[in-house]
Formats: structure tokens, C-alpha cells, sequence
């Protein structure tokens, strides 16, 4: 069984909405397993069988990520930011943003 018939480059929703990269597919073996790396290219530990994945649309890199918190602020040349922790990822993911362009949920 050749599940999804996902790519390598595929986008997956894994584990409470966070994203993921597949790397590798073993078919070799049945079920088929999949090696996933997060975002950020670091590999997850273990393999998956496809019941365990699900493909996401192929927009969804342009979609909002939901913010947790904002867990600093500065400004820079009169520009505010905030250092902000996204929802469901770990805080390697943290990172400055315009607060402006923080959009709220509707």
C-alpha cells in the first residue's frame, strides 16, 4: 500500500497541529513508514505509518499560525514587536514579529 502517495516535500499535520516535513518513505516493509523533520529541518526521532499522518493543503505555509503568547516587546524606529511563543510549537520556533501585522482570530 503506497498510502496518500505523499511526496518527500509533502507538508503533513502531525501531533497537535504542528507541521512537518517528510524525509524519508521505507517501503520496503508493510505498512510503508515515513521519517518526518520539523520546520526547522530538525528530524524527529522514530517512524510513522501513514494512519499517523495527514495531508496538509497546499497553502498551508501561507495560512496564520495561532499565536500563545507574546512573551516581549521593543520597538525599533518607532515600530513595535513582539517576541512571540506560536501555539502547539516548541520554543525553538519563537521568534520577533511586527505587532501590527498580528492579525486576530475571527
Amino acid at each position: 500500500m503506497r498510502a496518500f502517495g505523499l511526496a518527500r516535500t509533502a507538508f503533513t499535520f502531525f501531533q497537535r497541529g504542528q507541521l512537518y516535513r517528510i524525509s524519508d518513505i521505507d517501503n520496503r516493509i508493510t505498512p510503508v513508514m515515513y521519517k518526518l523533520t520539523d520546520l526547522l529541518n530538525t528530524p524527529l526521532i522514530g517512524q510513522y505509518y501513514a494512519a499517523q499522518l495527514h495531508l496538509a493543503p497546499t497553502d498551508v505555509l501561507s495560512d496564520f499560525f495561532e499565536i500563545e503568547k507574546i512573551l516581549s516587546t521593543k520597538t525599533i524606529d518607532g515600530q513595535k514587536w513582539g517576541f512571540v511563543k506560536f501555539h502547539y510549537y516548541p520554543n525553538k520556533f519563537n521568534q520577533w514579529v511586527v505587532l501590527e501585522d498580528i492579525k486576530t482570530k475571527k
